[in-house]
């Protein structure tokens, strides 16, 4: 009887668990080697500052990050290593300041830090899409992030903003001229763009008249001007920049609206820059000239400087040249409509115009 029930303990309880036992251990050594494979450094790490070296892996990554991003650099502009955020190449502010050989005027401290160039002073925040340039905003593509106790810019960012306000002479390829110069009086005809009608203003009419004046202003100093329009008249959108592509700058002139009638100030447009259009080959230049523009602008007129933003306007799109769209005042604010169609107002506005365009001359200048 004893012997029957230790045949049936070994076979009915003993052995299954010790079957299963082994089953786990090597199980379990499978599954642990999958996981080694799968974190191994050489198959799938992507470079970090410190502690991590580059790997492999992340050679490859930073190596088809820093061919894909325009504009193109000089290798010491290049950095050595990159940050990843999900799937997008991050710099810390700490290596574009020997990259750039920019000053830390403030170190980093509650997400904020200040940096410095000359006498320029550029402000970085955790979690904002833009740098204040100078008291300008200039807009990002991807917010300041912090990763690894650093303040970091998105590489794009790096390339397409920092590099051609701070360091011009680094992006490779040929400078553009600047000898002939497109204005487009935004709207007209049929279009009469944003309306005041409490004022019976509209946009078209302010647009063509600030333009008239630049036209007279750019050719008293040496400049030769196209124009979209001169009349009151429509231009469709995708004809505007076929008009104008062999000049060097393209400047489409807008007055702005908003259902807050309180909403005031000036900003200016890029197309949005790293796209696939055609006019993305001219990213830096449309920078340099839209912060030109408005640092002039805004100091002549006193209007709110509201930024360098980016959007994907259809007449920048198109173009085959540097281009900006400036939104000159709110139409929908009744004291702006007011000073936009004022002939002393609009004379401080062709004035910073001209001194604006002169500005990024002498930027290309630089080159």
């Amino acid at each position: 009887m004893n012997r029957r029930w230790h045949y049936f303990f070994c076979f009915s309880v003993l052995y299954p668990i010790l079957a299963l036992a082994y089953i786990a251990v090597i199980y379990g050594s499978k599954i642990h080697a999958l996981r080694i494979v799968s974190i191994s450094p050489k198959e799938n790490s992507v470079p970090m500052l410190p502690p991590l070296p580059p790997s492999e892996k992340g050679i490859l990554f930073q190596k088809k990050v820093t061919e894909k991003v325009s504009p193109k650099v000089v290798s010491t502009a290049v950095p050595q290593k990159l940050i990843a955020s999900g799937d997008k190449p991050y710099l810390p502010l700490g290596e574009i300041a020997k990259l750039l050989q920019l000053k830390i005027l403030i170190p980093m401290k509650n997400g904020q830090m200040t940096m410095g160039k000359g006498s320029a002073v550029i402000q970085f925040t955790q979690g904002q899409n833009f740098i204040t340039y100078q008291k300008s905003k200039i807009f990002l593509a991807h917010k300041l992030i912090i990763r690894d106790r650093a303040l970091c810019i998105n590489y794009e960012d790096y390339l397409q903003v920092l590099v051609p306000l701070l360091a011009i002479k680094l992006i490779e390829g040929q400078t553009p001229a600047l000898k002939t110069i497109a204005i487009d009086p935004g709207h007209g005809g049929k279009d009469p763009g944003a309306v005041n009608p409490r004022l019976h203003i509209f946009e078209k009419n302010i647009n063509l008249e600030i333009a008239q004046r630049l036209k007279t202003a750019l050719t008293q100093c040496g400049f030769l001007v196209l124009e979209t329009r001169s009349t009151d008249v429509f231009v469709s959108l995708e004809d505007r920049p076929a008009k104008v592509n062999k000049a060097d700058l393209f400047i489409s002139i807008h007055s702005n609206a908003s259902t807050d009638p309180l909403a005031h100030g000036l900003e200016i447009f890029t197309l949005k820059r790293a796209q696939a259009y055609r006019a993305n080959a001219f990213d830096p230049w449309n920078l340099i000239a839209a912060y030109s523009i408005l640092s002039t602008l805004s100091q002549n007129t006193c209007l709110e400087n509201r930024g360098v933003k980016m959007a994907e306007f259809a007449v920048l799109k198109y173009l085959s040249i540097p281009g900006i769209l400036i939104e000159l005042g709110f139409v929908s604010n009744d004291d702006e409509a007011k000073k936009l169609m004022d002939p002393l107002f609009q004379e401080k506005i062709v004035q910073g115009l001209v001194e604006g365009i002169k500005k990024y001359n002498a930027n290309l200048g630089k080159r």
